[in-house]
């Protein structure tokens, strides 16, 4: 049942994203790297219109809640908008850059 929902889900997701984008809007999908959904077969309509970008949430202060350490997350985010992907492109450029020792 709960993989039927995740499924349902995912074409829901792909809906959306049509509608969003036959309107000249965009959408994006943001989940862990490794993330299984990024196989799944329902959202691969959607993968192949759109732009992935991965980063690690490291890189934007993420800590671990009790022991302050800074935490590595991978992550991926896939996204309709190429203004919005060049953003990223630009905002991780900075980050590297004011972040190296």
């Amino acid at each position: 049942m709960k993989q039927q929902r995740a499924q349902e889900h995912l074409v829901l997701r792909n809906v959306i994203a049509e509608i969003q984008h036959d309107d000249g809007r965009h959408t994006h999908l943001e989940s862990p790297k490794t993330s299984g959904v990024w196989k799944q077969q329902a959202i691969q309509p959607f993968l192949k219109r759109s732009i992935p970008a991965q980063l690690d949430q490291c890189a934007f202060g993420l800590r671990h809640p009790s022991e302050h350490q800074l935490m590595r997350k991978s992550t991926r985010i896939q996204t309709m908008s190429v203004e919005w992907f060049l953003l990223w492109i630009f905002v991780l450029a900075i980050v590297n850059i004011t972040t190296v020792p």
